[in-house]
C-alpha cells in the first residue's frame, strides 16, 4: 500500500472503533436505564401507485390511544394496526 492508502485506512479503523465504543455506550446506558432509543408517535400512510397519485392518511399516537385521521374522519384504532 502506498502511504496515503495506509493514512486513510488508519483513519477508518479509528473512526469505526469509535463507532464501536459509543454504541457500546449506548447499549449500556439503555439496559441500564431500561430506555428506547426512540418512541414511535405518528406514521403517515399511503395508498396508491405514486406520490403523485393515492390518498395519505395519518395514524397519531395521543395521550396512549392511537388514532387514524383519514380526510374527515378520525377513529380509534389498536397498536397492532399500526404494525
Amino acid at each position: 500500500m502506498q502511504e496515503e492508502e495506509v493514512a486513510i485506512y488508519k483513519k477508518c479503523q479509528g473512526a469505526r472503533n469509535e463507532l464501536k465504543e459509543l454504541d457500546d455506550k449506548l447499549a449500556a446506558l439503555e439496559k441500564e436505564e431500561n430506555c428506547e432509543r426512540y418512541v414511535l408517535w405518528g406514521v403517515m400512510v399511503h395508498q396508491g401507485n405514486s406520490a403523485t397519485f393515492g390518498h395519505y392518511k395519518l395514524c397519531l399516537l395521543l395521550s396512549d390511544e392511537w388514532y387514524e385521521f383519514n380526510d374527515k374522519h378520525v377513529s380509534k384504532i389498536s397498536r397492532a394496526a399500526i404494525d
